[in-house]
């Protein structure tokens, strides 16, 4: 009994070793990568301002160029410190937020995805499914003693990144991270519409209209999955309204995280009463030197995201959207003591009358009953996990969605 004891003991220190070790050597590698994706950023900016400079008329450009190295230096800076504090935090953290305790539950779920058993013969939801794949890939991701046996699956399709707003503070799209190390791995195309964070739903489904065809002209045998973040995922809704043939034909789905589908009170309250206050002086001479065309004080945006004019907005044009594709949505929560700091101001401000990411509140975040859309629920997380510099698992997320939408056979086979 005292060796059996012993013997047990023994294992579960190695283990821990062996998790912990784990642990140190991935923070390293993620510090490692955020210096050098960082400076090689930099000197591209660095060039690119002395280029510039020998241009026979510089001012203007330059000061652009000025400010994204500006903006460059920055997020590259924050996601350098948070790789280091993790990096740090990884020598005296002996343990993992995604540790599973293998119930028998989530076993259950893991078989009926891994043998394909159809999902009307059993009574796992589609938020189980979603949460149990993504928590058992984050399981994988921390414990190199255990390895998931949920497989990837091929991707003859091209990715289509849509982000949301202000998401021009930061340097990449929304979830690009995750999707290029996975299409590293995986061999797949990503591509990604080049919306404006403050302008309004027309200027930016025109965006995603131009980048979309202009891709599938030049590439006419690939089909598009949108994968949409916040305010993107309205975005998107509102250029497949316009093109809804083109999309039967070149879409294959739409999936949103954390957006606002139903509205968000965020901009049914406070931030629209400040804009309409402020955009009473839009024919001021200061203000119109502030904005100089950029829309910095989001005329109109608040509109198109509140509660009262998407819900009359889908019901509107619920025969109008394409018919060949799926629809699905995923939420995200997090109590105000365990949100980003600036989701913590958030969630104070606009007050949301439900659980919430600290911009959008999880019931808004789905689809209404008019899409025959899928249910994804929702996930832990505030709403700045899309950024490259965020702790967020964003690799398991995409995973996840694809090797749930692939059990519900909603992709591509191959020919």
């Amino acid at each position: 009994m005292v060796t059996d004891n012993l013997e047990n003991l023994f294992q579960d220190f190695e283990k821990k070793l062996h998790i912990y070790a784990h642990g140190i050597k991935q923070r390293g590698g993620e510090l490692k990568r955020a210096v050098s994706i960082s400076n090689e950023e930099l000197w591209n900016d660095l060039k690119k301002i002395v280029d510039t400079i020998n241009e026979s008329q510089p001012e203007q450009k330059l000061s652009l160029e000025m400010l994204l190295l500006s903006r460059n230096v920055l997020g590259g800076s924050v996601w350098i410190f948070r790789s280091y504090l993790r990096f740090l935090r990884s020598f005296v953290k002996t343990s993992h937020k995604h540790k599973i305790i293998l119930e028998q539950r989530h076993d259950d779920i893991l078989d009926v995805v891994i043998n394909r058993v159809p999902f009307e013969d059993h009574s796992f939801n589609h938020s189980d499914i979603l949460k149990t794949i993504f928590h058992d890939l984050c399981h994988s991701h921390d414990d190199p003693k255990y390895q998931t046996k949920l497989k990837m699956p091929k991707i003859n399709f091209t990715v289509c990144l849509v982000s949301g707003a202000l998401n021009e503070l930061f340097s990449t799209p929304a979830f690009e991270r995750g999707v290029k190390h996975l299409s590293e791995i995986h061999d797949f195309q990503y591509i990604s519409a080049d919306v404006h964070g403050r302008k309004d739903v027309k200027y930016n489904a025109q965006v995603i209209e131009d980048t979309l065809l202009n891709y599938i002209e030049e590439n006419p045998d690939e089909k598009l999955w949108i994968l949409a973040f916040s305010k993107g995922g309205i975005d998107a809704l509102h250029f497949l309204k316009k093109n809804s043939e083109w999309a039967n034909d070149h879409v294959i789905g739409l999936s949103t995280v954390a957006s606002p589908i139903q509205g968000t009170l965020a901009a049914s309250g406070v931030l629209s009463k400040i804009g309409e206050e402020i955009n009473k002086y839009d024919d001021t001479w200061w203000y119109q030197k502030l904005d100089r065309g950029t829309n910095i004080f989001m005329k109109n945006f608040p509109n198109f995201l509140s509660v009262e004019y998407q819900k009359g907005w889908l019901k509107w044009n619920k025969d109008r959207f394409p018919n060949n594709l799926f629809y699905t949505s995923v939420a995200f929560n997090s109590p105000w003591y365990d949100a980003h700091i600036g989701m913590m101001a958030t969630k104070l401000i606009f007050k949301n009358d439900s659980p919430n990411d600290g911009i959008v509140d999880i019931k808004r975040a789905h689809f209404p009953p008019m899409f025959n859309a899928i249910n994804f629920g929702f996930l832990k997380g505030h709403h700045l996990i899309s950024a490259r510099s965020s702790t967020f698992n964003q690799e398991a997320l995409i995973q996840s969605f694809l090797i749930a939408l692939d059990y519900l056979e909603l992709l591509p086979k191959e020919d």
